[in-house]
C-alpha cells in the first residue's frame, strides 16, 4: 500500500504481530544473559545482529507459505520467553532451547499460553479490521478504494487462515486423549471440582457458596470468582495432604487420597515455590545474572497488551477478601477442613499467585458468545 498499488492473492503479504517496547527489551537481554551464562560468548558475537536489536524482537509477522501459516524468524521463541513463569524461567536459564517447534510433544505450560496467546491476539487483529463493515460501501469507488478493499481481504485472509489452523491444533493440544498431553493436565473450573476428595469438595462448597453465593462453576465465573474457587481449591488439596490438629484426629479426617497426577503436581510447586510460611512469596530461582533484568509485573504481558488481563495486582490484599470468606465458614463449619492453623493469609497468598503463574487464558474456541477461561495447567514433576 506505501508504494500505491495492491495485487489480488499476494504471496508476500503478511500480517505484523509484536511486542511493545518493554517486552522486546526483556526478551532480548533474557537471551543475551542466557547466552553468556551458557558459554555463548562467541555464539552470542557471530549471530545475527538483529537477534541483538530490540527493534527486531518488536518487529514481527505472519505469513502464509505452501498453504500453511509461518511465523517470522524466532517470533515463536520470542513470545515463549515473554510468557515465561518463573517455575519455566528457572528451567530455561539452565537448559536454553535452541528451537520452539508448536507441534513438539510433548505439550507443556507454556507451549500451551503461546498457541493461546497467538490466537487471541490474531482474534483481536481480525476484530479491529471486520469492526469497519458496516462503513463500508458496497463496492470499492474508485481505484484508491479498489487498492484498499484488496489488501484489507488479504489480510483477512490470512488471518482467517491462521486463526483456523491455531484454532485446531489448539483444539487438538487441549484433549487429553491425545499422546501430546501426557505431561500436562489441564483443569477447568469445573475438572477442579469434580475431582475433589468428597470431604474437602463439601467444605470446598461451603466456601464457595460463603464467598461467591454460588457452588455452580458457570455463575462463579460470571461473577468473577475464578481466582478465589481455585485459590481455595488449591488451599483445600495442600491441607486435605497434611497433619490434622489433634482435635480432629477421628476416622472422618484422615488424610484424604487425591489423584497421582494432582500429588505429582503439589510436589512440584513445592520445589519450584519454595514457600516459608512467612510472607506467602513464591521466589524465582533464576541464576544471577537473569535476576539482574528488571523485570516489570506483567503476569501474561501479551494479553496486558492486548486485553488488559492478566496481572496480578494487589494479592495481599485480595487473598484478604478470601481469607475473610473462609473464616465466615468456619463460624458456622467447625470441623471444616479450612479450620486450621495453617489456612493463613500468607498459605493463601501462595496458593493465589501459584494459580497466576501456573495458569493460562484459554480462548473460546466455539461460535458461541462466551468469555475467555482460565485454566490451570498441571505439569508432571517429571516434565
Amino acid at each position: 500500500m506505501g508504494y500505491g498499488f495492491s495485487l489480488p492473492d499476494n504471496p508476500a503479504d503478511h500480517f505484523s504481530i509484536g511486542f511493545t517496547p518493554a517486552i522486546a527489551a526483556y526478551i532480548n537481554a533474557t537471551k543475551a544473559l542466557r547466552s553468556l551464562e551458557n558459554g555463548g560468548r562467541l555464539k552470542a558475537l557471530v549471530d545475527s545482529p538483529d537477534r541483538g536489536n530490540p527493534e527486531s524482537i518488536r518487529n514481527h509477522c505472519v505469513y502464509i507459505r505452501d498453504m500453511e501459516p509461518e511465523f517470522s524468524r524466532d517470533f515463536l521463541e520470542d513470545i515463549s520467553i515473554a510468557l515465561e513463569n518463573p517455575r519455566e524461567c528457572s528451567k530455561a536459564a539452565l537448559c536454553p532451547q535452541s528451537k520452539f517447534d508448536l507441534l513438539d510433544a510433548p505439550l507443556s505450560r507454556n507451549k500451551l499460553q503461546v498457541v493461546c496467546t497467538v490466537l487471541m491476539i490474531l482474534q483481536k487483529g481480525e476484530l479491529a479490521i471486520r469492526k469497519h463493515d458496516r462503513d463500508l460501501p458496497e463496492r470499492p469507488q474508485n481505484i484508491k478504494q479498489v487498492d484498499g478493499a484488496r489488501y484489507r481481504q488479504n489480510q483477512l485472509d490470512i488471518l482467517d487462515r491462521v486463526i483456523e489452523s491455531l484454532t485446531r491444533r489448539l483444539s487438538r493440544l487441549s484433549n487429553r486423549n491425545t499422546s501430546a498431553v501426557e505431561c500436562v493436565h489441564i483443569i477447568r473450573l469445573d475438572d477442579a471440582l469434580e475431582e475433589c476428595p468428597k470431604r474437602l469438595l463439601k467444605d470446598l462448597r461451603s466456601v464457595l457458596n460463603t464467598g461467591m453465593k454460588s457452588r455452580d462453576p458457570n455463575k462463579i465465573r460470571e461473577r468473577g470468582g475464578t481466582d478465589f474457587a481455585f485459590t481455595v481449591w488449591l488451599c483445600g488439596l495442600w491441607i486435605s495432604q497434611q497433619p490434622y490438629p489433634e482435635e480432629h484426629q477421628d476416622q472422618e479426617y484422615l488424610e484424604m487420597e487425591i489423584s497421582a497426577h494432582l500429588s505429582h503436581w503439589l510436589r512440584l510447586l513445592h520445589q519450584s515455590y519454595p514457600y516459608d510460611g512467612k510472607d506467602g512469596q513464591a521466589p524465582h530461582h533464576h541464576s544471577s545474572a537473569v535476576q539482574e533484568v528488571q523485570r516489570a509485573q506483567w503476569l501474561d504481558p501479551v494479553r496486558n497488551q492486548a486485553f488488559g488481563k492478566g496481572t496480578i495486582a494487589d494479592p495481599a490484599s485480595t487473598v484478604a477478601t478470601y481469607m475473610d470468606a473462609i473464616r465466615a465458614t468456619i463460624d458456622k463449619h467447625h470441623r471444616s477442613i479450612y479450620n486450621n492453623p495453617e489456612v493463613t493469609e500468607q498459605r493463601l497468598e501462595w496458593c493465589y499467585k501459584v494459580i497466576k503463574y501456573e495458569g493460562v487464558w484459554f480462548p473460546n474456541l466455539t461460535d458461541k458468545e462466551e468469555d475467555d477461561e482460565w485454566v490451570l495447567c498441571l505439569e508432571s514433576e517429571n516434565y
